[in-house]
C-alpha cells in the first residue's frame, strides 16, 4: 500500500507528546505557533507506512490498572507527536468501545511503541488499534485485553521455613544464623500465575530448586505479559561462625583438657579464617554453673584468629548473665581508652558445638604472659627475682563446694595485712613440667613481696605523705584500674560472695619492676546496673533505681564489710591528685565515645541476640534488666553510664 501525502508533523523527539496536524489534499498548510520546536521531516512520497502488533495477542491488566499493547510502526516516528486524535480503539467489528480508553504512549528503546489502554466495567475485550489517515485507515490485528489476578503465595526453604516478605520492597528474606555458604540452597516457590523466571530459567509452582543465593536473587512472576519483580535474600547474623567438633568426647570439667577436637572459623561471607585441632576444657567460677557454658581453648599450633595476634590460648565467654551480651566488650572498650599496656581483644561469634547452634559467644584472648599480651619476662622458679609474675586476686581461693570438685585447686595465699587472696596464674609450672608449690622459691618471693607492699600501703593510715608504697606498686596502672572499676560499677571489684574480698582482679610484676594492676577482666556481672541490684534467687523485678550509682565501689568501701588498698591509697595526696588528673583526662574520652560504641556493637549483634534469646531465654537477674527487651536493656546500660559518670564527676574531689 502506497499513498502520496503531503504532511508535516511537528513535536518533540522522544516521549514528549505535542499536537499533530494532518494536512488536507488541497495543500493548504496551517500555521503553528510553537517556537523552537524541531520539525520532523515529512514522510517521503511513496514510502510504505504500517502499524502492527509486536506484543503477545493477549494483554493483561489487574483491577484498576492499565494494559499495554506494543506497536511497531513504519516509519518508527509516525506516532512521535500526540496523535491520540488519530489512534483509536474499536471492537473486532470496527465499532467504538465505550468501556475502554486510550491513556498514553511511550517510545521504547527498540523503536516500538508502548500503548497504554484502560478498561472499565469489563473483565476482557477484543480490540483493534486504528489510525486514520487522509486517504486510508491503518488497523492492527485483534488483541485481547484480559483482567487477571496473580500473586506470590510464599517462598520456603528446603526445610519448609517460610521467608518473610517486605511488601514495600518485595524482598523475601530469611536468616540462617550459622550458614555462611549460600551458593547452593534448596528453595520452593508457591504462586498464582503462569511462571517465574530467573534469568533465562523458568520456575514452576510447588517444585524444589537448587539456587545460588550468595547474592540477592531477583525473579519475575508472570501472567501473560504482566510481571512483578521480587528478590530473595538469605543472610546470617553477620558474625563469624565457630564450629567445634569434640569427636564424641564430653567437656565436663574445668581442670581437665579434652584433646582431639577440631575447630573451623568461618567469616560471614564464607571465608575460612581458621581450621585446626585443639584441646578444650570448661572455665569460670560461678559462670560454669549456668546452662550456657564458657570454655577455654588450647590450639595444637599457634594461630592468628579473627585478626588477633597468633597464640594457642583463647577463651569462649558465654555472657549468660548479661541481658545485653555487651558488658564485657564495652568495658574492655573503656579500658582501651586508658594507658593500661594491654587490654584483652575479642569478637562476638556464633558457636556451633557438635553441629548444634549454641548462640552468641565472645571469642577472646586468654590473659597470659606473652609479648602480645602481658609483655613481661617469663617466670623463673629457681631465681624468682629474674622472672615475671602474673597473679589474680580472687576471693574464690580455697572456696569449697562439692559441685565445684571439677575446678581443681588454685595455688595461692591470703595476704597478711589486708587479707587479700592472691592466686598464681603464671608461674604454675616450669619448663620441665615441675609444678609450683608452697616451698618453691618463687612462691616465697611473691608472698614476701606482697607483704612488703601491703605494709607500705598500710603505713598511709598514720603517715599519708609516705611515698614508700611507690617502691612496690605502680601508681599509674593502680589509678586507671580504680577509675575503671568505679566507672563501670564493677561489683566484683570487691564484694562479699562467697567470701568477703575482690574477684577477677589481675596484676603482674616484671623482674626488677613493681606490681601493676591489669589487665581488666570479667564485667558481665553487676556492672552498669540501673535498676534494683539483684542477687541469686530473686524472682521479682522492679524499676527501683540502684543506689550503687551513687556510692564508691572500692575507693571508700562504704558499701563493703572490709578494707582494700584504695581506701588507704586515697589518703595519699600524690595518689589522690593523680586520680583526679586521670579522671579529668579520661572522662571526656569516655563520655564522647561510649554511647556511640554501645549502639554500634548492639546493632552488630542485634540479629544474633534474637537467636541467643530463643536458645537460652532470659538470663539471671544480677544486672537488674532481665525482664527488659534488648533495646530497653541497651538504653538502661547507657543511662546507668551517664548517671554514674555525672556522680563521679561531682564527687571525686571529695574523696
Amino acid at each position: 500500500m502506497r499513498r502520496k501525502i503531503q504532511t508535516i508533523l511537528k513535536g518533540l523527539l522522544g516521549a514528549v507528546f505535542m499536537a499533530c496536524t494532518v494536512l488536507s489534499c488541497d495543500n493548504e498548510k496551517p500555521e503553528f505557533d510553537v517556537p523552537d520546536v524541531p520539525v520532523i521531516d515529512p514522510i517521503p512520497v511513496d514510502e510504505e507506512i504500517s502499524i502492527n502488533i509486536a506484543s503477545n495477542p493477549v494483554s493483561a491488566f489487574e483491577s484498576g490498572g492499565e494494559a499495554t499493547v506494543i506497536l511497531r510502526t513504519t516509519p518508527w516516528d509516525i506516532l512521535q507527536a500526540d496523535s491520540s486524535a488519530l489512534l483509536t480503539l474499536t471492537d473486532t467489528l470496527g465499532g467504538q468501545i465505550g468501556n475502554i480508553s486510550l491513556q498514553s504512549k511511550e517510545l521504547l528503546p527498540d523503536s516500538t511503541w508502548a500503548i497504554k489502554v484502560k478498561v472499565t466495567n469489563a473483565d476482557s475485550v477484543f480490540i483493534k488499534l486504528q489510525m486514520e489517515c487522509p486517504d486510508t485507515t491503518l488497523m492492527t490485528s485483534a488483541v485481547k485485553i484480559k483482567k487477571v489476578s496473580f500473586n506470590m503465595r510464599s517462598v520456603k526453604t528446603g526445610g519448609g521455613q517460610s521467608l518473610t516478605l517486605d511488601s514495600k520492597t518485595n524482598v523475601y528474606s530469611y536468616c540462617y544464623p550459622t550458614t555462611t555458604d549460600f551458593s547452593s540452597q534448596k528453595m520452593i516457590f508457591f504462586f498464582n500465575g503462569d511462571k517465574i523466571t530467573i534469568g533465562d530459567s523458568i520456575i514452576t509452582s510447588g517444585k524444589y530448586y537448587i539456587l545460588d543465593i550468595s547474592k540477592p536473587l531477583s525473579f519475575s512472576l508472570w501472567m501473560y505479559d504482566l510481571h512483578k519483580e521480587y528478590t530473595v535474600k538469605l543472610t546470617n547474623t553477620g558474625l563469624p561462625v565457630v564450629r567445634i567438633e569434640t569427636n564424641g568426647q564430653s567437656v565436663t570439667r574445668r581442670d581437665t583438657w579434652v584433646p582431639g577436637a577440631t575447630m573451623r572459623i568461618e567469616l560471614p561471607d564464607g571465608t575460612v579464617d581458621y581450621e585446626g585441632t585443639l584441646s578444650l576444657k570448661g572455665r569460670g567460677n560461678g559462670t560454669w554453673d549456668f546452662p550456657k557454658k564458657p570454655y577455654a581453648l588450647k590450639l595444637d599450633e599457634k594461630a592468628k584468629i579473627l585478626g588477633m595476634h597468633k597464640d594457642k590460648r583463647w577463651i569462649l565467654l558465654a555472657n549468660y548473665k548479661d541481658r545485653t551480651l555487651l558488658r564485657n566488650d564495652v568495658c574492655l572498650w573503656i579500658s582501651k581508652q586508658t594507658n593500661l599496656p594491654y587490654t584483652v581483644n575479642g569478637q562476638f561469634v556464633e558457636l556451633v558445638w557438635n553441629g548444634k547452634h549454641m548462640g552468641n559467644y565472645y571469642l577472646c584472648e586468654q590473659i597470659k604472659i606473652d609479648n602480645h599480651r602481658i609483655d613481661i619476662h617469663e617466670p623463673n622458679l629457681e631465681e624468682p627475682e629474674k622472672g615475671g609474675y602474673f597473679m589474680r586476686i580472687d576471693a574464690f581461693l580455697g572456696y569449697s563446694d562439692p559441685k565445684w570438685a571439677d575446678k581443681g585447686t588454685d595455688l595461692g595465699f591470703w595476704s597478711s595485712q589486708y587479707n587479700v587472696p592472691y592466686i598464681f596464674k603464671d608461674p604454675d609450672e616450669d619448663e620441665e613440667g615441675n609444678m609450683l608449690t608452697t616451698s618453691s622459691p618463687a612462691y616465697t618471693y611473691m608472698y614476701n613481696y606482697v607483704k612488703n607492699m601491703e605494709t607500705a600501703i598500710y603505713k598511709l593510715k598514720s603517715d599519708k605523705n609516705s611515698s614508700e608504697w611507690k617502691q612496690y606498686l605502680d601508681p599509674y596502672t593502680a589509678v586507671d584500674f580504680a577509675l575503671i572499676q568505679e566507672m563501670t560499677m564493677n561489683h566484683d571489684a570487691y564484694n562479699n560472695w562467697p567470701k568477703n574480698g575482690p574477684k577477677s582482679t589481675y596484676l603482674y610484676k616484671d623482674s626488677a619492676g613493681v606490681m601493676c594492676f591489669g589487665p581488666m577482666w570479667d564485667y558481665d556481672y553487676h556492672t552498669f546496673t540501673l535498676y534494683g541490684d539483684f542477687e541469686y534467687g530473686n524472682t521479682t523485678w522492679n524499676s527501683t533505681e540502684n543506689q550503687r550509682l551513687y556510692q564508691w565501689e572500692i575507693m571508700k568501701m562504704t558499701n563493703k564489710n572490709g578494707t582494700y588498698y584504695f581506701s588507704d591509697l586515697k589518703r595519699n595526696p600524690e595518689f589522690k591528685a593523680l586520680l583526679i588528673e586521670r579522671w579529668n583526662t579520661l572522662k571526656e574520652v569516655w563520655k564522647e565515645g561510649f554511647e556511640d560504641y554501645v549502639d554500634e556493637v548492639a546493632e552488630k549483634i542485634r540479629v544474633s541476640e534474637t537467636y541467643n534469646k530463643q536458645l537460652w531465654g532470659y538470663p539471671s537477674r544480677e544486672n537488674g534488666d532481665w525482664q527488659l527487651t534488648f533495646d530497653q536493656a541497651i538504653e538502661a546500660l547507657k543511662t546507668a553510664f551517664n548517671k554514674r559518670w555525672t556522680w563521679i564527676d561531682q564527687n571525686i574531689g571529695n574523696l
